[in-house]
């Protein structure tokens, strides 16, 4: 910036970094939390259709008066979901566990986006380790119903039922992960650094 006299001074900082990565958590958090919410209350109220019936699925779509705005809800609700998952990757750095959350971050439109966090969750020292391996399994387990699915060119009940849990066991964790980051934001639980420093 220039100064009366013509002179150039180094422009002040808008805020400090601690401020900014707060900000993230909050924001991170409340995203989070809200896209968990939107997204399980669509999958919650969602019109159950009927299997091995394509007239019957195109009645309950034609019948349902909720339908565009329950998928609606969902994919506003996933996408808030993925925001909180940007503040879960700026709350993990260093080590093995930074670079999973790094490989999550990139991964979100790639499928193996909670796996990845999932691993970076249970190997860092931010969050409870448990809550890492639970979005793990409920990532793999969604990804094993698609790929049942794809293989036998239409839902089983098993795949059915793997379809349901995987996606309420990601949209809880991610409201619980959700809270984490916002008390993380007030100074409350502040992330841990590993030994290995930042990234």
């Amino acid at each position: 910036m220039t100064a009366t006299d013509g002179t150039f001074q180094a422009t002040p900082p808008i805020s400090d970094p601690a401020s900014a990565t707060r900000w993230v958590f909050r924001l991170g958090g409340g995203a989070a939390i809200a896209g968990a919410i939107l997204a399980g209350a669509g999958n919650l109220i969602h019109p159950v259709t009927p299997m091995h019936d394509q007239v019957g699925v195109a009645r309950v779509m034609a019948d349902s008066e909720i339908w565009v705005a329950v998928h609606l809800a969902i994919v506003v609700g996933i996408l808030l979901m993925l925001g909180g998952l940007v503040a879960v990757y700026h709350s993990i750095r260093g080590g093995l566990a930074g670079a999973l959350a790094r490989f999550g971050l990139f991964a979100g439109v790639a499928g193996a986006t909670f796996i990845l966090f999932g691993l970076a969750v249970a190997l860092s020292n931010v969050y409870p380790r448990w809550l890492g391996w639970v979005v793990l399994v409920a990532g793999a387990g969604s990804i094993a119903a698609g790929l049942i699915q794809a293989s036998i060119g239409e839902p089983t009940d098993a795949s059915r039922g793997i379809t349901i849990a995987g996606p309420t066991v990601i949209t809880l964790w991610t409201l619980v992960v959700g809270i984490l980051l916002v008390r993380k934001s007030t100074g409350r639980g502040t992330p841990a650094r590993s030994p290995s420093g930042s990234s």
